[in-house]
């Protein structure tokens, strides 16, 4: 079943779902359409009952291992957030848990994600939006 036999759907807003689904790396919560360019809470609160999120579609971020471009063009990550991530784990590597770092999953894991929001490397509102692409 499409998204245009989803009733308030048409062509442009499937083709913009599509296109934001495909930069967040899934959806985890159907409240992220609300994120959708035009997207207005009239338009979407009769959307609620005629879409889900399937959970264990989604790409989980690693900032050891996924693509920089990737990572950049993340709505929730940018180029600004992506390289002060990364001037972080140069910085933090070098005085500190260097064995945590040597370990690749945890470039996806809550508590690193948990780090760069103590340290303020990312804003809590940053740290919300993203806490669904970490396990």
């Amino acid at each position: 079943m499409g998204l245009i036999s989803v009733k308030g759907i048409g062509p442009y807003f499937a083709k913009q779902i599509i296109r934001y689904r495909e930069r967040l790396g899934s959806f985890y919560k159907i409240e992220q359409l609300l994120e959708i360019n035009k997207m207005t809470i009239e338009r979407f609160k009769p959307l609620e009952g005629g879409i889900y999120v399937d959970k264990k579609d989604i790409k989980k971020i690693n900032f050891k291992t996924d693509d920089k471009k990737i990572l950049i063009n993340h709505p929730y990550i940018g180029r600004e957030v992506y390289n002060s991530i990364v001037l972080f784990i140069q910085e933090y590597v070098e005085k500190e848990m260097r064995e945590c770092f040597e370990n690749d999953s945890y470039f996806e894991s809550l508590d690193f994600l948990n780090i760069l929001l103590k340290n303020k490397v990312i804003t809590e509102e940053t740290f919300n939006k993203l806490k669904g692409y970490f396990e």
